[in-house]
């Protein structure tokens, strides 16, 4: 009897079937990656409900009984494709700000959220200065000339610390 299990098990995997598993896989996986992506805000979480829910895939579904495959090929491709993604993710993030220089004495910077390790920074600035210190959790800046009026802009590029 175990032979013919696989055998039945494709014969009850019809085009129609196959398509909309493929549908709700593609859907998923590209949910998975824009979320990922752009962060997990509401704004965001309701476009990529709005988007798995309505749309094309709607249309696309609208003549056939197998309808409810949709959301399940959906939920496990866009659980794979987050689990993929937060796995192997290689892309830098970038924190940026303004500082406005108050005299020459050591300022100390903290980004908003830290690195794993030192970020690559980058400061725009007419003012002259010094860095006597970078680490993943922010920088410490000493002006030694100051362009007043002329906001000294920073931008940092790395990768986060994993939760």
């Amino acid at each position: 009897m175990q032979s013919e299990m696989p055998s039945e098990f494709l014969k009850q995997l019809s085009e129609e079937r196959l398509g909309v598993i493929a549908l709700g896989s593609f859907v998923g996986v590209l949910l998975a990656i824009g979320l990922l992506r752009s962060g997990p805000t509401l704004k965001t979480v309701l476009t990529v409900i709005g988007a798995a829910l309505g749309g094309a895939p709607v249309l696309f579904l609208s003549g056939t009984a197998e309808k409810w495959l949709y959301p399940i090929a959906l939920l496990i491709a866009f659980c794979i494709g987050a689990t993929i993604q937060a796995l192997f993710n290689k892309r830098t993030v970038s924190q940026a700000g303004i500082i406005k220089p108050t005299g020459f004495d050591i300022e100390e910077i903290f980004y908003s959220i830290p690195f794993a390790t030192t970020p690559s920074l980058t400061i725009d600035s007419k003012s002259t200065y010094t860095l006597p210190e970078q680490r993943a959790d922010g920088f410490k800046i000493k002006f030694t000339t100051i362009s007043h009026g002329d906001p000294v802009k920073w931008l940092a590029r790395g990768k986060l610390k994993k939760q």
